[in-house]
């Protein structure tokens, strides 16, 4: 798996989407607002395994959240793991609630999980995964 650069955060409407996002590739996504100090809070972590952006503009469409960033990945192996990765990294904050499923017809496991590790990971470890992949 490729070390990520860190993500750029983008204004969510249809025309910044068209304008990032290439079509018929898949990755992971981040939404979000900001905070008074103009930082970027993450609320939801989603992924797509088909046509990443089209599953923005659905984002869009709904108008839950002004702002987003993403990543390529190159397998829904990868996309999987990197769903999962910031959605336990980012669990303070976002609204997802349900841990993220295997792509559908896929047994993927979540490698961060308890029950597929001999041990669980802390907090400061997940941080530091997300920081190593650029994802902090």
């Amino acid at each position: 798996m490729a070390k990520v650069n860190s993500m750029e955060t983008y204004i969510l409407n249809k025309q910044s989407v068209a304008r990032h996002v290439k079509k018929a590739r898949i990755g992971t996504y981040i939404l979000g607002e900001f905070d008074r100090a103009n930082r970027f809070i993450r609320r939801y972590v989603g992924r797509s395994t088909t046509r990443l952006h089209e599953r923005l503009n659905r984002h869009v469409t709904n108008n839950e959240w002004p702002a987003f960033q993403f990543h390529y990945w190159e397998t829904p192996e990868e996309v999987f793991q990197m769903e999962c990765l910031l959605f336990h990294h980012n669990r303070d904050t976002i609204a997802n609630k349900r841990h993220p499923d295997a792509p559908r017809g896929l047994n993927y496991k979540c490698p961060y999980c308890v029950d597929s590790r001999e041990k669980p990971l802390t907090k400061s470890t997940l941080n530091e995964m997300a920081k190593q992949q650029g994802l902090n």
